[in-house]
């Protein structure tokens, strides 16, 4: 499990994560990655019934020399703000996961699959 944020418009999700986890590791030896989003539990509803997404893209490391890293950052710290203090530990990286696939299940019988381009359009159009 990693915490992650959206970059507005874009559909591209920021992790930052520590050099030291497996799932970095792995990150750093093949872009190909896949992530699931799951919705909050809700008790009184069946685990089967639980929305959720299952992303396929690909993840580069977002140096602060890049363009694009402040916004990032910024936008992770939006949503995780007690993360700050790991961004002053030198194992700690910011990764962006361009999505290629998705595929969302909202419960029985409501599934439905996107595109890279469909997720993009979709994106934008919530920005």
């Amino acid at each position: 499990m990693v915490p992650y944020a959206l970059l507005p418009g874009t559909g591209i999700f920021v992790v930052h994560v520590s050099r030291l986890a497996t799932h970095t590791k792995d990150m750093e030896r093949h872009a190909g990655v896949s992530l699931m989003v799951l919705a909050e539990q809700n008790e009184s509803a069946l685990a089967q019934a639980r929305p959720r997404a299952s992303i396929s893209g690909s993840a580069s490391r977002c140096t602060e020399n890049d363009d694009g890293y402040q916004a990032a950052r910024e936008k992770f710290l939006d949503k995780h703000p007690s993360s700050e203090p790991m961004f002053g530990f030198g194992d700690f990286s910011i990764f962006l996961i361009r999505p290629r696939a998705l595929r969302f299940v909202g419960g029985f019988g409501q599934a439905w699959s996107a595109t890279e381009v469909q997720f993009q359009q979709a994106m934008a159009r919530t920005a």
